[in-house]
């Protein structure tokens, strides 16, 4: 007999919430943190989001940069790296299956929206550092267009009548702007967040 399946999947992706925590208890975002702790920032965000392991797989024993990381924050490393946290680094996605009613009961219980709840600090801090070498033009316009403001995003036409220039001259605003968050330095720092990596 075939069960009848539930009306929704949710996938969701499982992060290291006490190595977050740690780092965000002293206020650091995660590039200052990676700079402060004087280890790379992709390996701190990649053990953050359990994608690279705090474990030598080899000896069984930390990574020199798990040690780094836990005695900066000065906790042990299988405070921050649980046996069960060791266990779901393979396993990064967690898939559920919902009802409505289920979902309703779930952002009840959700201090902000699903979406907000998913929603990655890191990665914001990582696009504000990317924009910073933006002229005040070009990241006006780069906010205002992906909608990087909390506003709704803008067409060219409505960027070209707020700066009361042409729609051409928004769109070779923009193309500039790309080229310099594409550079290799910057497009650096949003490397972790790249689907294609």
């Amino acid at each position: 007999m075939i069960t009848r399946p539930k009306q929704f999947r949710v996938e969701s992706r499982l992060r290291n919430n006490r190595l977050i925590a740690a780092r965000e208890a002293l206020g650091l975002s995660c590039p200052q943190a990676a700079d402060a702790i004087g280890v790379g920032y992709s390996l701190l965000v990649n053990l953050e989001g359990f994608k690279r392991s705090a474990m030598n797989k080899t000896t069984g024993t930390w990574t020199s940069s798990a040690l780094k990381i836990a005695d900066y924050y000065k906790v042990p490393p299988d405070w921050l790296w649980s046996e069960d946290a060791l266990a779901i680094e393979n396993g990064r996605k967690v898939t559920l299956e919902l009802d409505a009613a289920e979902i309703v009961a779930l952002q009840r219980t959700m201090p902000m929206s699903p979406m907000e709840a998913i929603d990655d600090q890191e990665k914001k801090g990582a696009i504000q550092e990317a924009l910073q070498g933006l002229t005040k033009r070009e990241f006006y316009v780069v906010s205002r267009l992906f909608g990087l403001d909390g506003e709704e995003e803008a067409t060219y036409r409505e960027l070209g009548d707020d700066l009361e220039v042409s729609y051409q001259r928004v769109r070779q605003i923009v193309m500039k702007a790309l080229r310099k968050l594409r550079h290799p330095a910057t497009a650096n720092l949003l490397s972790p967040w790249d689907p294609e990596n």
